[in-house]
This record gives C-alpha cells, structure tokens and sequence, in this order.
C-alpha cells in the first residue's frame, strides 16, 4: 500500500497548468528488426487495433495484458500527439454469445490542469526504465512461474519502436529481489494500471 501512495505522490505532485514541453525521451533502445507489417504482439489483432507505426502519436506505449490460462485481456493505450495526451483502455471479455470488446478512453487537452499528471507518469515510466528494459527470457533467475499473468509492452518513441515482454513481475521479483528489471516492471504496469482506472 505504501508503494502506491508513493506512486500517487510521484505523480500527482505538484499540479500546475502551463503548455506541455516536448518530450525528452532520453535514451531509447530501437529494434531495428520490428515489423510495421505484421504483429509484434501475439493476439494482439483482437483488439481491432491498426498498427502502432500508423499511429499518429509521436509517443505511443502500448501494454497487453493476458491473463492466463484462460481471462480477460486488455490492452492500455497512452499517447501524445504533440498537443493531446490520450488513454484508452480495452478489455474483450469472453461470453455466451462471444466475446465482446469494451472501451474506455481519454483526452487531455495541453491546458488542463491534468496535462502536468500526464507529463510526471510519463517521467516516472521513463525512470523506471520504459525504454531500456529487457525482455524478460534475457534476465537470469531460478524460479519459474508456469500461470499468471502475460505482458507485452510495445511503444514508438518518435521513430523508435520496439516490443518486449515479462510476465508475473511482481512474483517473480519476490523470488529474485537482486533483479530490479522485475521491480522496474511491476511499478510500470501499477502506474499503468492505476492511470487507466
């Protein structure tokens, strides 16, 4: 509980309205083989989504979410087209006639006074390594965890675009405290979560 209210802080300390400064990205790791053609995602095309290289943002950061062995999936959308943040949440649940797709999304304009909460969780998923992690299966740890929860992260960052996954990070960070990597993303995909509530 104290981690959330620390993350809160983080990022609703302080509140100001003033016109949104470009992004400084930092150092962003680009894979030079991501496919605009195809899916970097595995079913990631039940979402209805167009591919992330079509996107107008010029900061995109796509989270999926599988639940598995079998659960609902969703996906978190955060980007900025130079002007607007913009958030969008979908979850497709399973159901008698079929599964179904529900959406939640939002806007936020440079003036708001939310403009500056957009800004500081982008700056704390930029802290906690959003551009420089690993996947997952390049990290050296004993414990396996055969159920849960998959992720895959996908942003473009200007003209860097790139896919990496993890799943389970806060369980597996229990067993291999020495691997910040697993700390690093269960706080991403917390402030995620929380943003998209």
């Amino acid at each position: 509980m104290s981690r959330l209210l620390t993350i809160a802080i983080l990022i609703l300390f302080p509140i100001f309205t003033e016109a949104q400064k470009p992004l400084d990205y930092g150092h962003v790791i680009n894979d030079s083989s991501f496919n605009c053609n195809t899916s970097n995602v595995p079913n990631s095309q039940i979402f209805g989504l167009n591919s992330i290289c079509d996107s107008r943002n010029e900061f995109e950061l796509r989270l999926y979410i599988f639940a598995l062995p079998a659960g609902n999936r969703h996906v978190i959308i955060l980007g900025y087209d130079g002007i607007y943040w913009n958030l969008k949440k979908i979850t497709r649940t399973g159901g008698a006639f079929g599964p179904t797709l529900i959406e939640k999304k939002m806007t936020i304009d440079t003036f708001s006074s939310v403009q500056k909460i957009f800004s500081n969780v982008f700056d704390s998923l930029k802290t906690n390594g959003l551009f420089q992690l690993p996947n997952a299966t390049k990290l050296k740890y004993d414990q396996s965890i055969m159920d849960g929860v998959k992720f895959y992260l996908t942003y473009k960052a200007n003209k860097n675009f790139r896919t990496y996954s993890f799943d389970n990070p806060r369980s597996y960070y229990e067993y291999n405290k020495e691997i910040i990597e697993f700390k690093q993303y269960d706080l991403i995909t917390t402030i995620l979560y929380n943003l998209a509530e």
